[in-house]
């Protein structure tokens, strides 16, 4: 009997080597791996990643990644890719209207002549010319821990400030193997040094990346630059003290700045946590229908925030950002995108930053609002912002601020204090005060249940940390 099961297992072991090679059989090597391109539609620029895989029956399947302008859009799949050097068809799952991605591949087997055929004759094909991404052909060689080089902060090697090369490593490797989903940058900055910078899925040091809701943080830094300077003369203070010329359901009046800030307006929201596209005075009509200050509820409110600090100000958003915030911090890279009727910058979501300027942001709260001996936001509103201001029922470890997290993380030797910028899709920068330790992170985790797992990459940093 024993004899007859290790020959099955034989056999078994003997297929799947056969299936594992089918791949190769099919000479479908040159198209696996991941293709970009790049296409500038006049003032915006659209970014296209198709990612192709086989599977251990031989058969070729993938996904598109779409950066329209920087903004991340769903991943779509493509369903099956048929191959045979050097034509080439993908057929693309649509809902709404079927599409063919088909042409030829060039013969030194780095790009991809096709066009977008449509089911619909009414619209017309698209012609697509796809690049294969260096850093995806071949065979992905296992992560090599490297010291950072950069002109902004000076970089050291991660052992010198405690951290083990060696688990760092096999974080990497992890993010490279979509453990964690589709992330696209990871940062360490320890100790004031930079430590480690990588970056995956195409993105780059020097490309923006959608931030989704650390806007949000962002915002209450201004807010408290504007509260600084006395052009908002408190949080105390009535919105509509801000807004004279704008019209608000009845119960706004006894909404404050911090109502606002700390996501507790009391407003009618639905079920619906976030609709970036409603006008100000949109929000406005909404009802209050529970006492200001006495309710937590996350939604998108607070981009009245944006008339606020336009009215006490007198510029924009996006100008009041760079003249007392960007600037200063040498941030000179950025988009903000605006609201439907183009009047106010969107402050729920919309701006793009680069990873490294991130770290800048996280290096300013942890250096109570100090940057280069310049005080650019006050020590208390850094200390009142990132300190809990209202706790959530049911989360018995992370409450809110002014617009910012605070949390707790636990492990063996007791519990980490954390402030945290967190935007969907796994957006983060965690700050570490007991560390000395800035973590950023971004990604592509918008519509795959895995937007939250830098928690748990959180927890892996510090089991780091705590090693040594």
């Amino acid at each position: 009997m024993r004899n007859w099961i290790l020959s099955v297992l034989k056999f078994l072991f003997l297929i799947s080597l056969i299936l594992l090679s089918s791949c190769a059989a099919k000479d479908n090597k040159a198209i696996l791996g991941r293709w970009e391109a790049t296409v500038k539609q006049n003032d915006r620029e659209d970014t296209y990643i198709f990612s192709i895989e086989c599977d251990i029956w031989g058969r070729l399947f993938g996904n598109i990644t779409t950066y329209m302008d920087g903004n991340i859009l769903p991943s779509t799949r493509i369903i099956n890719v048929d191959f045979d050097f050097p034509n080439f068809t993908m057929k693309i799952e649509n809902p709404s209207v079927p599409v063919i991605y088909t042409g030829k591949m060039n013969a030194e087997q780095t790009k991809l002549l096709g066009k977008f055929d449509y089911v619909n004759p009414q619209i017309e094909s698209v012609k697509l010319t796809l690049t294969k991404s260096e850093s995806f052909q071949g065979k992905t060689r296992d992560y090599s821990y490297r010291i950072p080089v950069c002109e902004e902060f000076t970089s050291i090697n991660a052992l010198e400030v405690g951290l083990d090369e060696t688990l760092l490593e096999d974080l990497i490797n992890s993010i490279r193997n979509k453990k964690f989903g589709m992330m696209n940058s990871l940062l360490i900055f320890k100790n004031n040094e930079l430590v480690l910078e990588e970056y995956f899925g195409g993105f780059n040091r020097n490309k923006l990346h959608q931030l989704q809701s650390i806007t949000k943080s962002i915002t209450s830094l201004l807010i408290g630059i504007a509260v600084d300077e006395g052009l908002i003369i408190s949080v105390d203070d009535y919105i509509t003290d801000y807004l004279p010329e704008t019209e608000n359901s009845a119960g706004w009046e006894k909404v404050t700045i911090k109502h606002l800030l700390t996501m507790t307006s009391g407003v009618d929201w639905g079920n619906s946590r976030t609709d970036a596209n409603l006008k100000i005075s949109e929000i406005l009509g909404k009802q209050i229908i529970h006492d200001p200050g006495n309710r937590f509820h996350y939604n998108a409110s607070m981009q009245i925030l944006a008339e606020v600090l336009v009215n006490a100000s007198g510029i924009t958003v996006a100008d009041f950002a760079e003249e007392k915030l960007f600037l200063p911090l040498g941030i000179t890279n950025y988009k903000w995108g605006e609201s439907a009727d183009s009047k106010y910058h969107l402050c729920t979501g919309a701006l793009q930053l680069t990873s490294l300027d991130l770290v800048k942001i996280g290096i300013l709260v942890l250096q109570k609002g100090l940057w280069n001996n310049n005080q650019i936001v006050s020590q208390n509103w850094i200390e009142e912002s990132t300190s809990i201001q209202v706790k959530i029922p049911k989360n018995r470890d992370q409450h809110y601020g002014y617009l910012w997290w605070h949390g707790k993380v636990k492990l063996k030797s007791g519990y980490y204090d954390s402030i945290f910028a967190h935007g969907m899709g796994s957006q983060f920068i965690f700050i570490i005060p007991s560390q000395e330790m800035i973590i950023v992170t971004t990604g592509n985790n918008l519509y795959n249940h895995k937007q939250l797992v830098p928690f748990k990459m959180l927890k892996d940093y510090l089991k780091i940390c705590e090693k040594n």
